[in-house]
Order: C-alpha cells, then structure tokens, then sequence
C-alpha cells in the first residue's frame, strides 16, 4: 500500500512541475487602433488607418501578426458567418515595423467591414486578442 501511495505522490508531484513549466505570464502592452476616414469623405472613398504600437512587447523571440478578416454580413458585426480571405500583417521589423501604420481602403477590401485582432507567439505561450469589429458606413 506505501509503494502505491508513494507512486502517487511522485505523480502528482511530477505532473505539478510540468504545469509549473508550461503556465507563463502572456500578457503583452502593445497599442492596435483605428482611425476613420473623415466625415466628409465620399462612401466609395472611405478607408480606415490602422495605427499599431508593438514597441513593449518587442520583437525578439515573437512572432507578431494582425489578422484581418473582411465580412461579408456585416449587420452581424464581429460574429458573423460569412467572410472574404483572411489578411495578415507580419509585424517583423521589415515590411511591417515594430511601430506603424497601414491604410485599408473600402473599395479594394470589397468589404463594408471587418475584424481584427493581435496574434503574439514567443517561445512560452501564444496569445490571442479579442476581436475587435470596423464598419466603413456608420
């Protein structure tokens, strides 16, 4: 009974340490917003800034992506079914730096909105944002 109670114990013991080893703090301090057209600007014109600010989280041992994905029914805002491609920005220093912006515009989306969210990997944890949504007609 002692040999079967001691086998438990390492088991639990050893199985804690596994947890200890993958659980991390995969929190991230970075800045991801969009800033409209103007007001005036024509429907057939709007775009919208994406503005983003990944300094903090830096760029070493991560791998940093925006994933865009443009709706199709967009009065169901960011929980509807029907979609066009998913877009996604690199954000690695080269093409997309660590600290920057990018202009989508309405009509070469094809898409009166979208959602997006952040997408952080480093060699401990992965983590996702929640879902933001973006409509070009107000």
């Amino acid at each position: 009974m002692k040999k079967i109670y001691i086998k438990l114990v390492l088991i639990l013991l050893f199985s804690q340490g596994i947890k200890a080893q993958t659980t991390s703090n995969c929190e991230f301090v970075y800045k991801l917003e969009t800033i409209a057209s103007p007001d005036e600007t024509s429907n057939a014109d709007k775009f919208v800034t994406l503005n983003w600010d990944f300094t903090q989280v830096g760029s070493k041992n991560k791998n940093i992506k925006i994933e865009i994905i443009p709706i199709l029914d967009c009065y169901k805002n960011e929980n509807a079914k029907h979609y066009k491609e998913t877009l996604f920005l690199t954000i690695d220093g080269k093409l997309n730096t660590i600290k920057g912006s990018k202009v989508f515009k309405h009509i070469e989306m094809m898409s009166k909105c979208f959602k997006y969210r952040t997408l952080i990997t480093s060699n401990s944890c992965e983590k996702s944002s929640d879902w933001n949504y973006y409509s070009f007609i107000n």
